[in-house]
């Protein structure tokens, strides 16, 4: 008797081998895997740079910062040297206003439990030979509820806040580029 040979694993074998040859073709024809980070492009700003200001980048650095090496990421940006004078080269300007938290609820001591967190940022594309455009102000938010031990307190709240950074910079990439 001859040994029969398993033809389901080398099959399967085959078929993994070519799902894998052919997966990066997808992306190429421009399928967008899930969490992949689509680089979107601001009409004029090719090429240009991010400057990110106002009193939010001082009272809150981590969260500017966030911002600022997110949008670099998402929109193909520079980040500009302070340094620099950026007067003949085409630029986004962020001024990042203070993070608001404002109390929602309150339980029958008076004690807070609910809270919203809110950070705004105005958008201001300057290219040169042109008038700059100050768009409207979009502000990114959250709720969280914070419960009465210190200890967790802070944790949440820091939480809060990257979450309402990342819902201004969702926001900030659709009035900016026109892309929902």
């Amino acid at each position: 008797m001859t040994p029969q040979r398993n033809t389901s694993r080398s099959s399967d074998s085959f078929r993994l081998w070519w799902t894998l040859l052919l997966l990066p073709l997808l992306s190429g024809c421009g399928y967008a895997f899930p969490g992949a980070v689509a680089k979107r492009t601001i009409p004029g700003l090719e090429s240009g740079f991010l400057i990110v200001s106002g009193p939010g980048t001082i009272s809150s650095p981590l969260l500017s910062q966030s911002l600022k090496y997110q949008l670099k990421t998402r929109l193909g940006l520079q980040i500009a040297d302070p340094d620099k004078s950026l007067d003949d080269v085409p630029h986004l300007l962020i001024s990042l206003n203070r993070l608001q938290q404002d109390k929602l609820i309150e339980d029958s001591l008076g004690r807070a439990d609910k809270y919203r967190v809110q950070i705004t940022g105005t958008p201001t594309i300057k290219i040169p030979g042109t008038k700059p455009t100050v768009m409207p102000s979009i502000t990114g938010e959250t709720t969280y509820f914070e419960s009465h031990e210190s200890t967790t307190s802070l944790t949440l709240k820091k939480q809060a806040g990257i979450e309402a950074v990342e819902a201004l910079i969702e926001k900030l990439l659709v009035q900016l580029t026109g892309n929902s």
